[in-house]
């Protein structure tokens, strides 16, 4: 249905596809489609349906149920003549849904590795292994390798085969973009936030590697989302905070109608904007093109009268000649205001500003890659993502990020109360950490090398 209604671009008839599905085993729910309809109304259901499409563009799908590994052991065992109990054992031990991946399994398993080549337990595992191997060696990859490799992917990640086939097109297509195309990918990336598994500051991160610079939103040069300009992409209005969509439409056609705005004065003068939306403009730096003393910007705007609710203007002060001379706010200084109103640094990352104060042990996460298997390792950084496949008392998996990239941590039941303490208040900075301190503080977390 979603490839005939063009959602996907995958043809299920071509690639020989099924409807799957993937749930967690500790799930509490029963699976479900998203809409159910009650049985008595279903006849119903389709006359309308018949009625608003046409019977030509409807279609009944059905679904059809196929037989669980699991169940498959037990009554293919019982069969053979194989010992219930073990049959049990094994069936429970399982991870994945797929017969083909029994015999990787059971290698995985050491109650159940002596098992594999006894000629009774050789009925429970046919399936791809042998042609695997075949294809791998003639690549040149020896059996242990391939071995390692088809257990992987048999045993311990599995994904849905249509699920798998959609990703892989959508993947290669994102790819292709981001390689031949990368200014227009990141602007359609961050235009269509907030989505995926990352903030914005992370794909920022990401586009600099590939790059592609960040440019500070500006009042005179941005619309209201990210456009291209030159090579690097300029930040929307919108995603300033207390801006937002319809202060940034106004600000857009305000200077469409009478021209650029040459302060912050003059914006809210004419915009009437509010005056906590021009105090977060000034520190997203959007007013640095015509006064890049953000200080003296702020003083600016809040020296500005808004315009009456009659659309009265209002008359300018004359008090430009008067005003002090005010410092500029420290590089530190700007970029907790960006992080604050923005959630991202265009010009770079928090980290560089902590690096410094960090000892040489305190390793970036590029350097992490290069240990040898098991080695200690200490990174500083802050979480850009977190998963809880067992809940929140289960194992978490943490992605930390630095000026130079990201590492992975595993929080294990049991780990030190302060690391995984740290990892889940720093998470939501900068409620964690307000701007205006006069110390970056920096998150330690300390683990394995992957």
């Amino acid at each position: 249905m979603g490839y005939l209604t063009g959602i996907s671009h995958v043809d299920p008839l071509r690639w020989g596809l099924t409807l799957e599905r993937f749930i967690s085993e500790d799930t509490t729910l029963m699976p479900d489609i998203d809409l159910d309809f009650p049985r008595q109304f279903r006849d119903e259901l389709i006359r309308r349906v018949h009625q608003r499409f046409g019977p030509e563009f409807a279609v009944l799908a059905g679904a059809v149920s196929t037989y669980s590994v699991k169940s498959i052991i037990q009554d293919l065992g019982k069969a053979l003549g194989l010992p219930r109990e073990e049959l049990s054992l094994l069936s429970k031990q399982l991870h994945s849904s797929d017969a083909d991946a029994l015999e990787a399994e059971m290698w995985e398993l050491p109650a159940f590795r002596d098992r594999v080549d006894i000629p009774d337990w050789r009925g429970l595992l046919e399936g791809h292994w042998r042609r695997f191997l075949d294809g791998a060696q003639r690549r040149g990859v020896p059996e242990d390798a391939a071995r390692r490799v088809f257990a992987k992917l048999n045993g311990q990640y599995m994904f849905p085969e249509s699920h798998s086939h959609a990703f892989a097109v959508t993947a290669y297509q994102a790819a292709w973009l981001k390689r031949y195309h990368p200014v227009e990918f990141f602007v359609s990336l961050v235009n269509n936030q907030p989505m995926g598994f990352y903030p914005v500051q992370t794909l920022k991160q990401d586009a600099r590697r590939f790059g592609v610079p960040f440019l500070n939103p500006c009042v005179n040069r941005s619309m209201e989302r990210c456009i291209p300009e030159n090579g690097a992409v300029l930040l929307g209005l919108r995603f300033i905070r207390d801006v937002g969509e319809a202060s940034a439409k106004l600000i857009v056609a305000e200077r469409r109608r009478a021209g650029p705005y040459f302060g912050a004065g003059g914006l809210v003068r004419r915009t009437g904007l509010k005056p906590q939306a021009a105090l977060s403009l000034v520190r997203a730096g959007a007013f640095d093109g015509v006064t890049p003393n953000r200080r003296a910007a702020l003083w600016d705007a809040g020296l500005a009268v808004r315009p009456g609710r009659n659309g009265q203007a209002a008359l300018p002060l004359p008090l430009e000649g008067n005003a002090p001379e005010l410092p500029d706010f420290t590089a530190y200084e700007r970029m907790a205001g960006e992080y604050e109103v923005m959630g991202i640094y265009p010009q770079g990352h928090l980290m560089e500003f902590i690096r410094p104060r960090l000892g040489r042990e305190v390793l970036p996460a590029t350097a992490v890659y290069d240990l040898d298997e098991g080695a200690a390792a200490l990174v500083a950084g802050w979480p850009i993502a977190r998963q809880h496949p067992k809940g929140r008392e289960g194992t978490v998996f943490v992605t930390i990020e630095d000026e130079e990239g990201d590492v992975q941590l595993i929080l294990r039941p049991g780990s030190s109360g302060a690391t995984a303490g740290s990892c889940r208040a720093t998470s939501s900075w900068p409620a964690a950490w307000s701007p205006a301190a006069t110390e970056p503080p920096p998150w330690l977390f300390q683990d394995s090398a992957p």
